[in-house]
């Protein structure tokens, strides 16, 4: 009976300290699932900007078209002025060049935001994986810390039984 009493201390020990590491478990869970909360807005964030961005590049695409058909024009006009358009011809060149650079950059930044957004969404989708394998996670450690809670409740009685037993014995 004396072997019973210490064995059945030793297991409330050792479900006390099983409940213990469960707590911590559920704490670390809690403050992953609050990281990957803030991840999750952080990248939402992100995509509205990439989406800001693509806008304000279309735009001046936009621009850089018109300015392009301006310099056209304007180099029609000058062509029509003969000898006295020939310097507007020239700055008209000057501005065709521009505009073009300005399209050849606006393309290149589109590319880059492009590819921001996939990365944006690929990343979204993976911390959205996080966040559902977290929340199964967190689940789990409410079942094992509800069976811990059962087990402590079921050897508490019995090292009240084997209490009784040795006191009678």
């Amino acid at each position: 009976s004396d072997q019973m009493i210490q064995l059945s201390k030793e297991s409330i020990n050792a479900i006390l300290e099983g409940k213990n590491s469960v707590d911590n478990l559920k704490k670390e869970a809690d403050i992953i699932a609050e990281y990957n909360d803030e991840v999750l807005v952080a990248m939402r964030q992100l995509i509205m900007n990439t989406d800001d961005v693509s806008n304000i590049t279309q735009q001046i695409f936009d621009i850089s078209s018109q300015t392009n058909l301006l310099a056209l024009n304007a180099s029609i006009e000058s062509a029509r002025a003969g000898e006295a358009g020939r310097g507007f011809a020239v700055v008209a060149e000057q501005i065709r060049v521009l505009a073009d650079q300005t399209r050849q950059l606006t393309e290149n930044i589109n590319t880059i935001v492009s590819n921001l957004q996939d990365n944006a969404n690929a990343t979204q989708d993976v911390v959205q994986k996080v966040i559902d394998t977290n929340n199964k996670e967190q689940e789990m450690i409410k079942i094992s810390e509800s069976n811990f809670l059962k087990i402590e409740n079921r050897i508490t009685i019995l090292n009240e039984n084997i209490t009784d037993i040795h006191s009678k014995v």
